[in-house]
């Protein structure tokens, strides 16, 4: 009786699964590595582009009937099987593409898995009284303190009584540190709780080893992550609104990609979404150490609207050449390739995104933002806002701090 159940069925869906394994786990193999590959580089957006070609390749078998090896009845089915995975992958990204489809935390993909390994980095430095030189030159309220070895300057400031704004954490650009706020500083502390800013390693006061294990790169986006988190929960910030400008932007954003519950809301100054991190007209110079720091100082005049406020800020920028490892930091991070497809993250984040922009940016154009700013309307709605700073330039924080404050505390509102 069993044995005629089973006659009916082959005869009805003739197909040898011990003769057709091996192309099932070759056709399984295939495609499993090439969408493990497309998450593992974090290329997002091009999860429904390889779905589609699985696609279309498995009907061109269907189709072609390509395999001779095989009995066709023994093959065709099989193809058959594969159109409908293919079919279902294709749905499944298009949902998620569309957002659709949210994937939730759990315990084994919580973001908290995102930290760097707790690896020792053996620093080595080539400028042995550059320790001395970066102390000496901290303010009264400076503070220091190590992550996996790396020793990073950074400012928690207490707002005032009246303050009811949220928590702020901001990220400098490349090139600048904690200094570069300090123009904003006292109007933020009216308006937010608090505020923390932190130099980057290789940038302002913070070190700038030369020698370190790949695993534990202080110049990557994983290890500022790092320092980002740690620094949070050393003050206390269970919350804040992240605060980015130019690089800075960008690391806001992997940020509120890896650490959802930590970033209320971005605010993206002037940030590096479709650019390299480092500026176009500074990559000729980096080959030149020399050369590099005679045209940081042209640089300063070209971030600015009104060449005059220039000198207010000169002082604090100027006084970081006095370091001879100043540029250490700009050749490590020019070395590193890009890990995170920023543009690609962006769609994807839930958390509100705002966008200030001075409208005379000779450094990121305002272009990139208005581009950032539509191609993000759809997905957030009221959720996401562009402000543009008139006669302004680059550096908004700096060249008009008491507007930007103001700015500012508008967009955390939303």
């Amino acid at each position: 009786m069993k044995g005629c159940y089973n006659m009916k069925i082959h005869q009805a869906w003739p197909y040898d699964f011990e003769r057709s394994s091996i192309l099932i786990l070759l056709l399984a193999l295939v495609r499993s590595i090439t969408l493990f590959i497309v998450f593992a580089e974090r290329r997002q957006s091009w999860t429904i582009a390889m779905s589609s070609l699985f696609l279309i390749l498995t009907i061109t078998l269907v189709s072609a009937k390509l395999p001779a090896s095989y009995d066709l009845n023994r093959v065709q089915p099989l193809l058959v099987f594969s159109l409908v995975i293919a079919t279902a992958e294709y749905a499944l990204y298009w949902l998620v593409g569309r957002r659709r489809v949210v994937m939730r935390d759990t315990r084994i993909f919580s973001t908290q898995n995102l930290l760097m390994p707790e690896i020792p980095i053996r620093l080595s430095y080539n400028y042995p009284d550059e320790q001395r030189k970066l102390r000496e030159m901290a303010d009264k309220d400076s503070r220091f303190t190590e992550v996996q070895g790396v020793c990073i300057h950074y400012k928690i400031c207490e707002g005032e009584a009246k303050a009811r704004g949220d928590n702020l954490v901001l990220i400098h650009e490349f090139g600048s540190g904690v200094f570069g706020w300090k123009a904003t500083w006292s109007h933020l502390k009216k308006n937010h709780k608090r505020i923390l800013a932190f130099d980057l390693p290789g940038f302002g006061l913070s070190d700038r080893p030369t020698t370190f294990k790949a695993e534990a790169n202080p110049y990557g986006e994983e290890f500022w992550l790092t320092v980002l988190v740690t620094l949070m929960d050393k003050v206390g910030l269970k919350t804040a609104v992240v605060v980015g400008h130019g690089m800075g932007g960008a690391l806001a954003i992997v940020a509120a990609n890896f650490y959802p519950k930590r970033v209320s809301k971005i605010v993206l100054v002037a940030p590096t979404i479709y650019r390299s991190y480092i500026p176009a007209s500074v990559k000729p110079f980096l080959n030149n150490p020399p050369l590099l720091r005679t045209y940081y100082a042209k640089i300063q005049e070209q971030s600015f609207h009104d060449r005059k406020k220039v000198s207010q800020s000169w002082q604090d920028y100027h006084k970081m050449l006095e370091l001879e490892s100043w540029e250490v930091g700009m050749l490590q991070i020019a070395k590193q390739k890009r890990r995170y497809s920023v543009k690609a993250i962006v769609p994807l984040l839930r958390c509100p995104i705002s966008f200030i922009h001075g409208n005379d940016d000779y450094m990121v154009p305002l272009a990139d933002s208005e581009l950032a700013f539509k191609n993000l309307k759809p997905h957030h709605a009221k959720k996401c806002t562009l402000t543009v700073m008139e006669r302004c330039g680059h550096r908004p924080h700096e060249e008009l701090p008491l507007e930007f404050s103001r700015r500012l505390l508008e967009c955390a509102k939303v």
